[in-house]
């Protein structure tokens, strides 16, 4: 089985912004005013190499947790058993997040590249969510604890960066990497007597 190991942004690189315009319907005689959804995340969410595993660090961007408002929360790090499958997963997720499945006329596609899903982190494991662009399907992914091995791990809500070259990388996993050291030493553990 292939793991990768799940970490949170690192920081210290260029803050990177999404800015998100939201036009809402007119219905009957009231306009809404439009809104914009700001992500700021320090630095892009990536695929990292390593020297016998990969990890995802995925930058997040305004969240909740159970002290309250966070800019950039920390939930979880640690390993996912069949990191390809979750991979494929979390590429759906994502495609909803930017894809508008009715286009009125006045849209704008750079608005719709620019959105990002959300996690949940609790102590059953992790959810990605996402709306697509015109709220019209909802998708989510739900990694069960069963299938994390985490090293740190806390409650709460963010958005998540899941830019073009992490699509990409997240693309490329495929079943049967290599496990991490760590890891490996601690499976073998369990399956002897």
């Amino acid at each position: 089985m292939h793991q990768t190991a799940m970490t949170k942004a690192v920081a210290g690189r260029e803050s990177l912004r999404h800015d998100r315009t939201y036009t809402p319907h007119t219905k009957g005689k009231e306009a809404m005013s439009a809104y914009t959804l700001d992500y700021t995340y320090t630095a892009p969410s990536a695929l990292i190499d390593g020297a016998d595993s990969r990890a995802l660090s995925l930058a997040t961007s305004g969240g909740s947790t159970p002290e309250g408002a966070a800019s950039h929360p920390y939930f979880f790090s640690g390993f996912l058993e069949r990191a390809d499958v979750y991979a494929t997963a979390l590429l759906v997720v994502a495609r909803v997040a930017r894809t508008r499945f009715y286009v009125p006329p006045s849209s704008l596609a750079g608005a719709l590249r620019a959105a990002d899903p959300v996690v949940t982190s609790t102590a059953e494991g992790l959810r990605f969510e996402s709306f697509s662009a015109c709220c019209g399907v909802y998708a989510r992914l739900d990694v069960d604890s069963s299938a994390l091995d985490a090293s740190h791990s806390a409650v709460g809500v963010t958005n998540v960066d899941v830019n073009p070259p992490l699509r990409a990388a997240l693309a490329s996993l495929r079943a049967g990497g290599a496990h991490p050291p760590e890891r490996r030493r601690r499976r073998a553990a369990h399956h002897h007597p």
